[in-house]
């Protein structure tokens, strides 16, 4: 009877042994399984995160002569340097033909030449200033794409992390409920 009893409980014991063995294997797989999709997870995340063209061509390209010129007049044409010295410019104009030169002054008082100076200068400044706020919305429209695109993409990318996550949160559960069966 003692060698059917120690037979049993050896017998037992390594049935118990085996089910430990067996259900740490199924733990070991399973936090292998953890392990990799949260690995893999990071690596591909990683990878996107490298995005492909940091900026577009369009702002990587040389400007021509005519786009540095327009650029200048524009910033130039825009600022108050500008305003303080065209306003000299016309408060001596109009100083030197009513006053310094009374006898033969080279534009009198209705000021033809100055008239006709201003509006050569607004008819050149204007289309140049048009085209400097041209090539500035084209690049903000850009701007604006690749945003769009960068949050679009930072938004899978976290949808994406979630889901890793929640079946990671998945098989860690499964495994705790394994370890509190086990116990028992």
């Amino acid at each position: 009877m003692t060698i059917n009893k120690s037979n049993s409980i050896v017998s037992m014991s390594w049935n118990i042994i085996i089910l430990l063995i067996n259900y740490s294997v199924g733990v070991k797989q399973k936090l292998y399984k953890c392990k990799n999709i949260v690995s893999l997870s990071m690596v591909k995340k990683r990878e996107e995160n490298h995005l492909k063209s940091e900026h577009h061509p369009i702002f990587r390209q040389k400007l021509t002569l005519g786009q540095k010129a327009a650029d200048k007049i524009s910033s130039f044409g825009g600022s108050w340097y500008f305003i303080v010295i065209f306003f000299i410019f016309l408060f001596s104009w109009m100083v030197v033909n009513s006053w310094i030169l009374l006898k033969k002054p080279f534009d009198p008082y209705p000021y033809i030449l100055l008239n006709l100076a201003l509006s050569t200068l607004a008819a050149i400044q204007a289309p140049m200033i048009l085209m400097s706020q041209n090539r500035q919305a084209e690049r903000d429209r850009i701007d604006a794409k690749y945003d769009h695109y960068v949050n679009r993409k930072a938004e899978r990318e976290n949808r994406d992390m979630q889901k890793d996550m929640d079946q990671a949160l998945l098989l860690l559960h499964e495994i705790n409920n394994g370890v509190r069966k086990s116990r028992r």
